[in-house]
């Protein structure tokens, strides 16, 4: 199992190396987290690096971390509902699911707040969310090696073709993904940023 830090330690890493847009700060215990939003230790231990306005690309769909300022927000059309009276709970929603990530116009990244190393899910257009990873740590891992096979070794945009995916990006996600996260996670994983 991957920790929380280390899945980190190498996001910080990608961040750094490919220059990619927005910030991650030191780590700090002083957090206002939002009031009605729930927390788990791992989430709360990547916000304290107070991660703000980090954008990439996936060499499709670019991705964005919802800043912690912005994290309440982030949950309208998931865990809240907007009515014409303001914002209900949405009932169909588990409540313990914090979207932390988005494609900026849906496609979320979900945290389990309630289960032993934060599990990730992910959904897009209108399908259940499924997991991505076991852990939240894993999750970071397993991100940190997708950026750095699109950026390091595809110029971002040359992983594939109007046919599909690249055989050799496919190759090199399989090699670098499929141990962190497992057979199951992994298709999952890649079919929610490249299905």
């Amino acid at each position: 199992m991957v920790s929380i830090n280390e899945g980190l330690a190498a996001f910080s890493q990608v961040h750094a190396k490919y220059v990619l847009s927005g910030s991650i700060g030191a780590v700090s215990t002083s957090l206002t987290w939002p009031r009605d939003v729930p927390k788990s230790s791992e989430l709360f231990e990547f916000y304290s690096r107070h991660p703000t306005g980090i954008k990439f690309e996936t060499g499709f769909t670019p991705r964005q971390i919802i800043n912690l300022e912005k994290l309440e927000e982030g949950q309208t059309g998931y865990l809240w509902s907007v009515t014409a009276s303001g914002n209900i709970i949405n009932p169909s929603w588990p409540k313990e699911y914090v979207v932390f990530m988005d494609s900026a116009g849906g496609n979320p990244v979900i945290a389990v707040v309630d289960q032993d190393d934060t599990p990730v899910c992910a959904a897009y257009d209108a399908i259940e969310p499924f997991r991505i990873s076991d852990t939240l740590g894993e999750f970071f891992l397993a991100l940190s090696k997708l950026i750095a096979i699109v950026y390091g070794e595809f110029n971002i945009f040359d992983i594939g073709d109007d046919d599909g995916l690249s055989d050799i990006f496919i190759s090199r996600l399989t090699e670098e993904l499929l141990p962190t996260l497992g057979q199951d996670n992994f298709e999952r994983f890649v079919d929610y940023f490249y299905g």
